[in-house]
């Protein structure tokens, strides 16, 4: 009896850890549709409100549909204490690189955003913010892909290896 419970939980762990796996892919997708909405909300207040960059930042730290990219809320906590915009940016996504889903490519797009967010016009860092919002819809693009043809085979790999296992230890 042991021992089919034992089988039983093998397949359930292996199960669920295909089933986590997938789960990432989709919090990626997630994760860039917001950093997507971010730059498009940044690059609306610099147009027509002509926002200063730490008022900005704080702004949006504040906006609950956010939450999900926490680099934002200890961005905006970090600009109360230290004003150095750019050191605390790359510092925040530095951090929070582990709690997020996002790759390392988009967090090196997100990061080259403190290069140039309150450093030039308000032209260039429209135009600037459009190219980042671009790349990160091509990623956006990529990780849709990723999620359609891997999602699901993790998902049946995880079973599949549960019961492999299983029928291997009978």
């Amino acid at each position: 009896m042991f021992k089919y419970f034992g089988l039983t939980l093998i397949i359930i762990v292996c199960g669920y850890t295909g089933h986590m796996m997938a789960a990432s892919l989709s919090g990626r997708i997630k994760e860039l549709e917001l950093a997507i909405a971010l730059v498009g909300k940044l690059q609306t207040h610099i147009k027509y409100r002509r926002t200063p960059t730490i008022e900005l930042i704080e702004e949006m730290a504040g906006y609950e549909l956010f939450a999900p990219l926490c680099f934002i809320r200890d961005c905006g906590e970090s600009l109360k204490v230290s004003s150095n915009f750019t050191a605390v940016w790359k510092n925040s996504l530095d951090s929070n690189r582990g709690r997020l889903r996002i790759t390392n490519e988009d967090i090196s797009l997100l990061m080259s955003m403190g290069d140039y967010l309150g450093n030039s016009d308000a032209e260039g860092q429209i135009k600037a913010l459009q190219f980042t919002e671009t790349a990160l819809g091509h990623n956006l693009k990529d990780a849709r892909e990723q999620n359609a043809a891997k999602g699901k085979m993790y998902r049946s790999l995880g079973v599949l290896a549960g019961m492999g296992i299983a029928v291997f230890l009978i």
